[in-house]
């Protein structure tokens, strides 16, 4: 690319009055004909610009864009805070008053704010991705997630909306580092008046709800974040499998949709705790993907994950609630022991089969065991990773019908062998599975359930019992007596 002196260019278009002090020295890039390289996106004019050997882009407001002067107040506290909170994962934003002399239409003008964006040197990320997948090399793309990881993090921890995330806004430094560039629509959380601007964004931790607008904005940063990092993730196991995936436009969630069932199911045959619960997650929003807290979690989980090779899409996808028993492998399971007062894990040769310990353990069985903290109770697999959190009053694991039924705040549910709820009923109570249903209490009435959660028996009982032999106990009005499968009285 061609360059030349920025200040040459306003100067003699923008600014005849020659007064400049920090745009000396920065350089404005042109393509082969010699044009400037600008565009002009939601009220700003960014100008591609390089200076003291970086690349970056210089951006003022539109003079007869109120949107322009909006977007620009945006950056200017945005540029604040990245000054009194540093986050390393986005590139650095320099804010410099008063430096351009502007005219509009009519010839009236003004001095303007203007703003240095700096592009680290490196590859966007699609491209870095497709560079070391075609090279076979899984573990240099797998690092990435780490990062990817931290730009999320740090996003939410400074309470910084982006909206436009996407790989071609996230620059892969040499050492193996992405960076995030902020944008014109870059903002912070408190613009549009949200609670707190480094709280939570799922919206199920208290405080005011956010604008509908600020909601949506957080929902595009969640999906764009979920869809790099299983993207990512799946470039790591299979680079050919990425290559199948870009020609097809996997950075794109419809076209991403269009696989995800597929993934679900190869996701948790390789019982891939976090790539299941992302890719299940793009698969069922709707341009709505709240839980930036959980995200977090899953993409955390993810970069400590283990890249394996990952089966072809090839066979007839179930629906995702229908159990799938593994091979019986419980033998090669590790270890529940106790150690003090707490349990933990190890190998068949006594070593840590992962980190972490626990009040209370189970044994595995059909590769999930039930744990408790506490008084807390979760669900975890055999690598350590957390299936269903460690946070309800109870957890009970059926293997046989891979269902966990799990209570919280007094509310009873059903979740599958990967921590996914299944319908979205709640039961003040719940016993065991017995038979192909489950003895349940709702409103003060009793009856039956399947494990997908449809009623089996209506709840006309004063209270139930579980079925042994095709015959469970009932109460009717403080009388006792029995019933068979179909719920009808036998004696």
């Amino acid at each position: 690319m061609m360059s030349l002196p920025v200040a040459n260019i306003l100067e003699a278009v923008l600014n005849p009055v020659g007064r400049f002090s920090v745009l000396e020295g920065i350089l404005a890039l042109c393509d082969a004909q010699g044009e400037v390289v600008f565009s002009v996106s939601d009220g700003i004019v960014a100008v591609d610009v390089e200076w003291r050997g970086r690349r970056g882009r210089l951006l003022c407001p539109c003079r007869e864009s109120h949107d322009g002067d909006q977007r620009f107040g945006q950056l200017q506290r945005l540029a604040q805070r990245l000054l009194y909170a540093p986050t390393p994962s986005l590139s650095t934003l320099t804010f410099h008053p008063a430096e351009l002399y502007l005219f509009d239409s009519r010839s009236e003008g003004r001095r303007c704010d203007v703003a240095l964006q700096q592009i680290p040197a490196g590859l966007p990320l699609d491209e870095y991705i497709l560079r070391y997948a075609q090279q076979g090399d899984g573990g240099r793309v797998h690092r990435l997630l780490e990062g990817i990881a931290a730009i999320a993090r740090e996003l939410h921890e400074t309470g910084i909306v982006h909206n436009n995330i996407k790989p071609s806004n996230m620059i892969v430094t040499p050492d193996g580092t992405p960076v995030l560039i902020p944008g014109a629509t870059t903002r912070l959380a408190d613009d549009e008046g949200e609670e707190g601007t480094a709280g939570p964004v799922d919206g199920t931790t208290g405080g005011e709800a956010p604008s509908a607008e600020a909601a949506a904005d957080t929902d595009a940063d969640n999906i764009a974040l979920a869809l790099i990092g299983t993207v990512t993730f799946l470039a790591a196991c299979r680079p050919d499998l990425y290559l199948d995936l870009l020609r097809r436009g996997s950075f794109l969630l419809p076209a991403f949709r269009r696989r995800a069932p597929q993934l679900c199911r190869i996701a948790r045959s390789h019982d891939l705790i976090p790539l299941y619960h992302l890719c299940n997650g793009l698969l069922q929003c709707r341009r709505r993907l709240e839980g930036r807290l959980a995200l977090n979690i899953l993409l955390d989980s993810l970069a400590r994950a283990t890249p394996e090779p990952l089966e072809e899409f090839s066979q007839v996808i179930s629906p995702m609630h229908t159990p799938t028993a593994p091979p019986d492998t419980d033998n090669q399971m590790p270890i529940c022991v106790q150690h003090g007062t707490k349990w933990r894990y190890v190998d068949a040769d006594g070593a840590p089969a992962f980190e972490g310990s626990w009040d209370y353990a189970e044994d595995f069985a059909a590769g999930r065991a039930v744990v408790s903290l506490g008084d807390d109770f979760g669900v975890i697999n055999p690598r350590g990773d957390v299936v269903l959190p460690v946070a309800f009053e109870e957890a009970r694991w059926y293997p046989a019908e891979q269902l966990i039924i799990a209570t919280y705040e007094g509310r009873s549910m059903l979740f599958d062998r990967m921590g996914v709820r299944i319908g979205n009923g709640e039961w003040e109570w719940l016993g065991d599975v017995e038979q192909g249903v489950i003895a349940a209490g709702r409103d003060g009435r009793y009856g039956y359930i399947t494990p997908d959660g449809l009623t089996a028996i209506d709840f006309r009982f004063d209270n139930t019992y579980d079925f042994r032999d095709g015959v469970a106990i009932v109460e009717i009005d403080g009388v006792e007596k029995c019933i068979d499968l179909q719920g009808a009285i036998i004696g």
